[in-house]
């Protein structure tokens, strides 16, 4: 597994600890798709973390969670600009008022700006994130 792939695995395990999606789902129609995506995530498979976090999308009300996912997979993949469009949908999508999630968010659409080449929109929020509460620890 490369260095920078299983960073992104415990990234992602840890925000999605910080960020309450694990244990008990606040959503009473929840399948468990997004759990199950999150594991498929962190074993690398790809195709089926996509399958179950467009369900959780659709039929589970985790829609910011489930866009966040695809992101996920699509920068895991190296699709950046297919990523930014996910973090993009997934900010949309935001129903509660939740700092940690959108500082997740937005740490990784940096991530694939810079990587697909918009280093100047990536440069603005990664400013944008410094400023922020913590910001200047996690991400300078």
């Amino acid at each position: 597994m490369h260095k920078t792939t299983a960073l992104l695995i415990s990234i992602a395990a840890a925000a999605s600890v910080l960020a309450g999606c694990s244990g008990p789902s606040l959503f009473a129609d929840d399948s468990g798709a997004y759990d199950e995506a999150m594991y498929a995530f962190e074993t690398e498979d790809y195709d089926k973390a996509l399958e179950l976090f467009e369900k959780s999308v659709k039929t589970d009300g985790r829609a910011a969670e489930g866009y966040r996912g695809e992101g996920l997979v699509c920068f895991a993949r190296g699709s950046y600009k297919l990523a930014v469009n996910f973090f993009d949908m997934s900010l949309e999508a935001l129903a509660v008022d939740n700092p940690e999630f959108v500082r997740d968010v937005n740490y990784y659409k940096a991530e694939s700006l810079n990587k697909s080449g918009r280093r100047r929109d990536a440069e603005k929020l990664y400013e944008e994130l410094a400023k922020q509460p913590g910001g200047n620890l996690a991400y300078a």
